[in-house]
């Protein structure tokens, strides 16, 4: 699962986006949501990212998650595809 934290009508969570919807990941499940939160101001994290820190403080965060697990977060196209697709030695 690849959960995005970021403002969706941005231009770099979109570009985020569009980016991880072009690489093929097989099974991957995408989330974005939407750091500002909904009607009560709290975003809806799922409960094993609740206490996950954000990548900085501008911008979109990225997580990938295997098994409730997530990989650090990282704000960058370059760092969220080295944690989708393992360099290949």
């Amino acid at each position: 699962e690849i959960v995005l934290l970021g403002d969706p009508a941005a231009a770099d969570t979109r570009s985020l986006l569009r980016n991880v919807h072009r690489l093929f990941v097989p099974n991957k499940t995408v989330r974005c949501i939407d750091p500002r939160g909904d009607h009560d101001g709290r975003p809806r994290l799922p409960g094993f990212l609740a206490d996950a820190p954000a990548a900085g403080p501008d911008g979109p965060t990225a997580y990938v998650c295997h098994d409730f697990t997530c990989s650090l977060p990282t704000a960058d196209w370059h760092g969220l595809r080295a944690l989708l697709v393992p360099a290949v030695d």
